[in-house]
């Protein structure tokens, strides 16, 4: 072999590796980037969830507390927290959340940023000079007109209607479409504006005629007729039985499908005095909350959510009828109530009262709203 030709195969054999040593740097590179990438990407990913987390948490704050601004946020950061990014609970500073009231909505962005000294570290990238990426993640939640209700008490009240004069039926009016009184699909209904009103929700045996509160003082209602806030007695799970009613009063029935605007409900006679008990223990489940006119909300409570803040059909004024053996009333729409107890007196003789709040609903039925008293959330953004 001559001298040249070898020279020219070692030449050869030198670029050969040169070539399979730049293509396994490329390839090594490519792999380093590819695990980086993994990592961010697993990142940006928690760091999401982290945000919906607290987006809706805070959303579904304003729901038992319509108007506190400080009930959302915080509730916001503490669920933050109970996620992790990257094997770090995530943090979120009091100006991450927003809060928009008018629109019961929470927008939260995390960050893991340089700036906040808590970017995230890089593995193989830091070879090509790059140690710390930023992330961000952006989630807003609404609290919106729920499509169904559950654990319903078993008491229903009339929905509000127009009087013939044409103003809204107040607690002094009972419905009388002999008279001109009208129900229009509840565009006169409750609304938040509601909040903190005291109805009856249960009425003594031998009530006054009036719901005006002259029979036990201004503030308090009373009623044992046909009026706005007065109360029917049904089953929500059927069956029958002072046993059963008792049992839905202090527990959330169990419903093979939640309750929705439109269905129809077959009420129960009589007024019943376990009925009242049943009240009493549920109130004394909870002794310690209270209702706070400041926040229009629960307070006090020894749950996250009293058992005293419960959901009732309210029923269109229009359907009512006790003819025939099927359904008595159509469901118009729901509200909250938060049960408080009334003045003392032996069984039959007292009265519970209950002040009307927000409470928390279901999406996704598929029917019609239940207007601003029952709220679900919603990621929207």
């Amino acid at each position: 072999m001559s001298a040249s030709r070898f020279l020219r195969r070692l030449d050869e054999r030198g670029a050969t590796l040169e070539l399979v040593a730049v293509s396994l740097a490329v390839c090594l590179a490519a792999a380093a980037l590819a695990v980086d990438v993994g990592l961010l990407v697993t990142a940006r990913t928690e760091a999401q969830r982290s945000a919906d987390m607290a987006a809706h948490a805070g959303a579904s704050a304003l729901i038992p507390n319509p108007y506190s601004e400080a009930a959302a946020r915080s509730e916001a950061i503490l669920f933050a927290a109970k996620n992790d990014i990257r094997g770090d609970s995530t943090v979120v500073l009091p100006e991450d959340v927003e809060v928009m009231l008018d629109e019961s909505k929470v927008r939260v962005t995390v960050h893991r940023t340089m700036s906040r000294g808590s970017p995230i570290a890089t593995f193989f990238a830091r070879m090509l000079g790059v140690d710390e990426v930023d992330i961000r993640a952006v989630a807003a939640a609404v609290a919106r007109p729920a499509d169904a209700v559950d654990c319903l008490l078993p008491v229903a009240i009339a929905d509000r209607w127009r009087e013939a004069d044409g103003t809204p039926a107040d607690v002094n009016d009972t419905w009388d479409p002999d008279e001109g009184d009208e129900y229009d699909d509840g565009s006169v209904g409750y609304t938040t504006d509601d909040l903190g009103r005291l109805i009856t929700l249960k009425p003594s045996q031998g009530a006054s005629h009036k719901n005006d509160g002259t029979s036990q003082g201004d503030s308090i209602p009373d009623s044992n007729r046909f009026e706005a806030g007065w109360w029917y007695l049904w089953y929500p799970t059927g069956g029958g039985g002072a046993k059963t009613l008792r049992e839905q009063v202090l527990r959330c029935p169990e419903l093979s499908k939640p309750w929705k605007v439109g269905d129809w409900v077959t009420d129960k006679n009589g007024n019943v005095q376990s009925i009242q008990k049943a009240f009493n223990d549920l109130i004394a489940r909870d002794p310690s909350a209270y209702w706070d006119d400041g926040c229009k909300c629960v307070e006090g409570s020894a749950f996250p959510v009293s058992p005293r803040l419960r959901a009732i059909p309210m029923f269109n004024p229009e359907t009512y009828t006790k003819q025939g053996p099927g359904s008595n009333f159509q469901i118009s729409d729901f509200m909250g109530v938060f049960v408080i107890p009334g003045p003392g007196g032996p069984p039959g003789q007292q009265s519970t009262y209950a002040y009307i709040a927000s409470i928390q609903g279901q999406l996704g039925g598929g029917g019609p709203t239940t207007g601003p008293l029952v709220k679900a959330v919603q990621i929207v953004e």
